[in-house]
This record gives C-alpha cells, structure tokens and sequence, in this order.
C-alpha cells in the first residue's frame, strides 16, 4: 500500500494515512477537475439508465403489439371455421 504525506507526495514509508493509487490521483488534481470527472459519470450514468428504460419500454411495446395482433388473427380464425 502505499502512503501519502502531509502535502499529498506517495512515500512507501511507514505512515499514518493509508491510500490507494486511485484515491492518490484524486487528491493531486484540482477540485475543478474532479467536478467535471464527477459531472461525466452522471451524464454517462443517466444516459445508459435512459438507455436500458427505452429499450425495456420497447420490448412491452412489442410484446402488447404481438399479443393484440395474435388475439385478432385468433378471432378472425374463429370467425371464419364457423362460416
């Protein structure tokens, strides 16, 4: 593991706080750039949650389609075996 000094520098030496390499980078880039890191994952997060919602809302418009469409050639069919 490696350790991080007072002013953020990685040591390997024997030190009280702890850190991974991904929370080290964090720290030694600037709060504006981390907003916008932050700002991409939302928009990246939206927009795949948007995805999955349309293609799920897709699939049952399908699937409604299918079934009426199924219903009226079975009520058809019924119709014309009587005549």
């Amino acid at each position: 593991m490696i350790c991080v000094s007072a002013d953020y520098r990685p040591t390997y030496a024997k030190c009280k706080y702890k850190t991974g390499v991904f929370i080290m980078l964090l720290r030694r880039i600037s709060i504006s750039r981390r907003l916008a890191i932050q700002l991409l994952v939302i928009v990246i997060g939206l927009g795949v949650s948007l995805g999955v919602s349309l293609w799920q809302l897709k699939q049952a418009l399908i699937k409604s389609k299918t079934d009426n469409t199924r219903m009226l050639v079975d009520a058809a069919y019924s119709v014309l075996e009587k005549h």
